[in-house]
């Protein structure tokens, strides 16, 4: 049930083959800038993000 003020989003965090690069944090930079700017406007926000974790074998 949504809640009036409230405001959930899901980030799927970067799966890393290679060396990383900018481009790996490019989408966690996006969302943290719109989570602090939703946070600014008065709107409580969960943001919840996924880091897969790779087993090198």
């Amino acid at each position: 049930m949504r809640e009036p003020g409230r405001i959930s989003i899901y980030l799927c965090g970067p799966t890393v083959y290679g060396p990383p690069h900018l481009g790996h944090g490019r989408a966690t930079l996006v969302y943290d800038i719109l989570r602090r700017y939703l946070e600014w406007s008065g709107i409580d926000v969960r943001l919840v993000s996924n880091i897969t974790d790779i087993d090198d074998k």
